[in-house]
């Protein structure tokens, strides 16, 4: 996947079974990308290791303001990666992973205060304590 020379600021691959080794593919696309803003893999089936492999891709790169991970069952070590990468990347504005994902609640509040109020979306019966 080469996403480096083209002019995409917005990718759709919700619903695609995209998995843990499609993850590091498009890690690499999204590192070298200077364009993307918004990405969209909910229901991608990236779980916790696919999942930290994207975060870590955008938090190398600077231009990322908008992540729907929604229902990948991404778990408190998906949780963890995205609380880093809030804490560590000023552009990022949105997360969304309101479903299926199992994120602590404790964690959940860490990313809603750094991301400030409407900007991290949570379902409060998907979370686990």
């Amino acid at each position: 996947m080469k996403l480096g020379s083209a002019n995409i600021e917005k990718l759709e691959l919700n619903g695609n079974q995209i998995g843990t080794l499609g993850c590091k593919a498009l890690a690499a696309a999204i590192r070298e990308n200077i364009t993307l803003k918004t990405l969209n893999i909910a229901d991608a089936t990236l779980g916790p290791e696919g999942c930290k492999e994207i975060v870590e891709a955008i938090a190398d790169n600077s231009i990322m303001e908008e992540l729907n991970i929604e229902g990948n069952d991404i778990g408190e070590q998906g949780g963890d990666a995205i609380l880093e990468l809030v804490k560590d990347n000023s552009v990022i504005q949105r997360i969304k992973f309101e479903r299926g994902n199992y994120v602590s609640e404790k964690t959940t509040k860490e990313i809603r205060e750094i991301l400030d109020t409407g900007s991290f979306v949570i379902n409060d019966d998907e979370t686990q304590s």
